[in-house]
């Protein structure tokens, strides 16, 4: 057979662009299928006790190529009751104190999710490590596009915001334990809060997020991690101009029946904001000495008037 250099040459381009679109669809569907750990059914686990891991993409156990990771010891047949897809029962080896439960495929190894030592800790939770930090029971759903509504549910969150602030793993690859905290300079701030209260956070999933831990910081106190993946579809993220409103108030003091030496306080509230609304900002009020103000703290203003005289009005 004779080969015609030319007739190779001429379909060079196209040879090359089937096999770089081959080897980009054998990366792609590898990365797309790396397994995810979605949640465990329990947060701490003594030796011999039953886990339920629940995620997506964990293989087929069959041909050997998935494995589940407690700790740094991949399980044996003995300790996997049941294998899914999207599901894994097994039995926690023993250990010594918290640990990493991970699930590894040909595609890849899932990030790490935390598994407490129950018999090493029989009472401990981040309650307890961290007196004074807000605690995620669980996220819902534990995945999520951009802009799709997440919800937190756990307690100390405390019943506004205040300081409160949620982050979201852009590209933090650590696996961390207990009470280390996590490099902000990796995370994204969800700016959008629709809903927070000291038992529940409802919030949007913020563009340029890659899936991971997130965490709530409320004032200096990070919470425990929980996982936020990412999903499988790109989200709908809806922009406008922000909406400012100003307004103004006024008090009116009238009908005095008073005596000389008299003093009257007044303590008038600002409008609260709301979640994910910036603190309000007084554009043009009374000076201290027109109105009497004493100060301005946190949204209440207090006002003093001295020698009121019967029959004004203020």
């Amino acid at each position: 057979m004779n080969l015609n250099p030319g007739r190779l040459l001429k379909w060079s381009p196209a040879i090359l662009f089937v096999l770089a679109l081959a080897v980009f669809l054998v990366l792609f569907l590898r990365f797309q299928h790396r397994p995810v750990i979605t949640g465990l059914d329990r947060l701490m686990a003594g030796s011999g006790d039953r886990l339920e891991i629940t995620g997506r993409w964990f293989g087929d156990r069959e041909d050997g190529s998935s494995k589940l990771y407690i700790g740094s010891q991949a399980l044996t047949s003995t300790g996997i009751l049941e294998w899914e897809d999207n599901r894994i029962l097994a039995r926690v080896p023993r250990s010594d104190g918290a640990v990493l439960v991970k699930v590894r495929t040909r595609s890849g190894t899932s990030r790490g999710v935390i598994l407490g030592d129950a018999e090493r800790f029989p009472e401990v939770d981040y309650g307890v490590w961290l007196p004074g930090a807000p605690y995620i029971e669980y996220a819902d759903p534990p995945a999520g596009t951009p802009g799709e509504l997440i919800t937190f549910h756990g307690s100390g969150f405390g019943d506004r915001r205040g300081s409160g602030r949620i982050w979201v793993n852009r590209n933090d690859e650590a696996s961390m334990l207990g009470m280390e905290e996590p490099d902000l300079s990796r995370y994204i701030e969800a700016s959008t809060l629709e809903y927070w209260s000291d038992t529940e956070i409802r919030f949007r999933m913020p563009e340029g997020a890659g899936g991971g831990n997130a965490y709530i910081l409320k004032g200096d106190y990070f919470s425990n991690p929980v996982s936020v993946e990412l999903g499988d579809v790109p989200g709908t993220v809806l922009e406008g101009d922000p909406q400012r409103w100003s307004l103004r108030q006024e008090v009116l003091i009238d009908r005095v029946g008073s005596f000389p030496g008299n003093t009257l306080y007044l303590r008038i509230p600002a409008p609260p904001a709301g979640s994910g609304q910036a603190e309000p900002v007084v554009l043009d009020g009374p000076s201290a000495q027109e109105s009497g103000l004493v100060r301005h703290n946190g949204g209440l203003s207090l006002y003093r008037i001295d020698e009121l005289e019967p029959g004004n009005e203020y």
